[in-house]
């Protein structure tokens, strides 16, 4: 790699190259901090400012056909570079001896250059990598368990807000940071339960309606209760979460990386990811998106139309985003039919239900019991009438009968031939 020892400014001042402004324009503040990143790393790779690359490939293409190339070649290798070369920098800042960019890094990368060249006017024919993702870095499928662990564990009111928020609306983690009080004061206000979030997602600059359940509804109450309570009323252009430190609550709007860092600590606190696998993974298994991708895949699953779910996720969508908003009332209807998938406490309330539906069976039992023991001994009463008047017609009979003299002879002489038979068997 060659060093810009002879521009010692050029990295400090990188955004300052009209090449670089033009690459930058209209672009979201995550989009440019990628994008001067990997810019940063290109050009201390070449040793080359912004404007000499530039220069450099205005050349290039004055050459011969034959002999044109030499830019794409210097990607090819730069890419290479951060394949198998670059080295990572452990938790503490410092170089960790392991080599080699995550896949997915060394795309979007790539993908930078080539809208930096594309940018100031030149198209490099390069097919972008698009390696299979490391093993260690498939996300954790999270579903209502898991979440409900780590909202037990969260280490204050916003944060278990924040969760719940991402795992029922499917808000990404930079749109949630860009949301204002006044984005649910009236909802909450009106008591709405689901409540409706109007918002926009930056990366699409797509404008779209979504909905949070009961359990984010009072989870988010619960917070602004506290906070009010600290820092007094809250206005609605004011931050919907404020950073807090030390347990002290800033007025400061909270970061994506405030949030992540959150997670990431979290999620190993409550036990749904080790230590072990964040250290093995380049992201965390348990991260905001994995809180997003559960709510894409439980309302997948409990049949809500793929393009419905796709508009509550802030996705362009094939119609209209005017026609999702103008059926807000439609759209709560089939969200409230499906919350219960989204709940934490949906087990717990499943659980009290049959017990309530089980406790109510067995008082019926109880007295089908309590009936059937009654008759049995009812007819068990009438069984033993019926064999005493059967007993006492027969003695009856006999007693009537002997006192005929024929008859009782014939009585008399078979019951001293049977006492006869009785007595030889004994010999």
């Amino acid at each position: 790699m060659v060093a810009v020892d002879s521009k010692p400014n050029v990295l400090k001042n990188l955004s300052e190259y009209p090449e670089v402004r033009r690459y930058l324009a209209g672009k979201s503040l995550k989009t440019k901090t990628v994008y001067l990143s990997a810019l940063r790393k290109y050009v201390e790779f070449r040793g080359l400012t912004p404007t000499e690359l530039i220069d450099e490939i205005d050349a290039d293409r004055q050459l011969p056909v034959r002999d044109r190339g030499r830019v794409e070649h210097h990607v090819r290798r730069f890419i290479e570079y951060l394949q198998r070369d670059y080295e990572l920098k452990g938790k503490d800042g410092l170089p960790s001896g392991v080599r080699g960019m995550a896949p997915k890094s060394v795309s979007a990368y790539t993908g930078a250059i080539l809208s930096f060249y594309g940018a100031n006017n030149f198209q490099l024919k390069i097919k972008t990598p698009r390696g299979a993702p490391k093993k260690e870095n498939v996300r954790k499928p999270l579903r209502a368990d898991s979440v409900k662990r780590l909202v037990d564990h969260a280490g204050s009111l916003r944060d278990r807000a924040i969760i719940l928020m991402m795992f029922q609306s499917g808000m990404d983690i930079s749109t949630v940071c860009r949301l204002d009080y006044g984005d649910v004061a009236d909802g909450l206000r009106r008591g709405e339960c689901p409540l409706a979030i109007n918002t926009v997602r930056g990366k699409e600059q797509v404008a779209y309606v979504t909905f949070i359940g009961r359990d984010a509804v009072e989870a988010l109450q619960a917070y602004l209760e506290q906070r009010e309570a600290r820092l007094g009323p809250i206005a609605l252009r004011e931050p919907l979460f404020i950073k807090e430190q030390n347990k002290i609550a800033l007025r400061e709007r909270i970061s994506p990386k405030n949030i992540q860092d959150m997670m990431r600590q979290l999620a190993v606190t409550a036990g749904v990811v080790t230590d072990a696998e964040l250290d093995r993974a380049d992201i965390n298994p348990c991260s905001p998106h994995a809180l997003r991708a559960a709510f894409s895949t439980i309302m997948k699953l409990e049949g809500v139309n793929s393009e419905v779910v796709d508009y509550w996720m802030g996705h362009c969508v094939p119609y209209d985003a005017a026609y999702f908003v103008s059926i807000v009332d439609e759209l709560r209807g089939i969200y409230a039919e499906r919350e219960g998938a989204l709940s934490i406490n949906r087990a717990v309330e499943q659980v009290q239900q049959l017990a309530q539906k089980y406790n109510g069976k067995m008082e019926t039992y109880d007295e089908i019991i309590e009936r059937q023991a009654s008759k049995i001994q009812r007819l068990e009463t009438e069984l033993d009438q019926v064999k005493q008047s059967q007993e006492q017609l027969i003695g009856n009979e006999i007693i009537r009968a002997l006192d005929n003299p024929e008859i009782g002879e014939r009585v008399v002489g078979a019951l001293e031939k049977l006492q006869k038979e009785k007595e030889n068997r004994r010999i």
